[in-house]
């Protein structure tokens, strides 16, 4: 018979058991690091500048899961193929922004989980106006580090896509792919001389984490859930 006034030594404890299992689970405080490619992305994010911190999709999305976690993010803006590198090394926390099928090498599948997708993509085919043989078209245009599978001996390489937009639009090449809602951000700013495709290959992008911090996904996962359900990830994406 337990004593009401002295509890019980194997009581007490499962009492505190109890508690502490219905306290919601939250991450510990941790800085991630981020890896974004140095020169930016509009509209996904800009490189910050003397002026500007980071800004952006992705910037906005983090940003919010930081409220809403004991999580925070440090941006490092870098080229393309060290991201890579570093996040197969555990340098590097989390590249966001992509679909789990653009990382297949061994070394990156065997160090790399993935969150819930926050937003769909498209590509589009970019075309030179300059070129009417649509059918005969050998100088592609591809952005340092993306789309590999269209190089050829006449490839021509560029740092961000507005420079390729500036290549197709002087003639110096005849086509490239490109992301939907970049294609879209460059042609408000810009008349080029191209044409666009219909949108085609479509993507789910989502938060690519190195191994090592998959604990925190549960975290991640449901602060995106709460983005989407408030309506904030849908108000994120509208601004851009």
């Amino acid at each position: 018979m337990f004593d009401l006034g002295q509890p019980n030594k194997i009581f007490l404890p499962l009492v505190l058991l109890l508690g502490m299992m219905l306290v919601p689970v939250k991450a510990e405080s941790v800085t991630l690091q981020v890896g974004l490619i140095q020169d930016g992305r509009p509209p996904y994010f800009w490189a910050p500048t003397e002026s500007s911190p980071p800004k952006g999709i992705y910037i906005d999305i983090l940003d919010a899961i930081a409220r809403r976690t004991e999580l925070s993010f440090n941006y490092r803006f870098l080229p393309q193929a060290r991201i890579r590198l570093y996040m197969v090394k555990g340098l590097l926390d989390i590249e966001p922004g992509i679909d789990p099928s653009w990382r297949s090498k061994i070394s990156e599948v065997n160090t790399s989980v993935y969150s819930d997708p926050f937003m769909s993509s498209s590509e589009r085919m970019v075309t030179s106006k300059h070129y009417s043989n649509a059918d005969n078209m050998q100088r592609s245009c591809v952005m340092l580090g993306f789309n590999s599978e269209i190089e050829n001996s006449q490839t021509m390489t560029t740092l961000d896509e507005q420079q390729l937009l500036e290549m197709m639009d002087k003639n110096r090449c005849d086509f490239a792919v490109m992301p939907s809602l970049v294609i879209h951000y460059y042609l408000a700013q810009k008349k080029y001389n191209v044409n666009i495709s219909a949108e085609n290959n479509h993507f789910e992008l989502t938060l690519r984490l190195f191994h090592q911090q998959q604990a925190l996904l549960p975290v991640i996962n449901q602060a995106l859930a709460e983005l989407r359900q408030s309506g904030e990830l849908a108000e994120i994406l509208s601004r851009y």
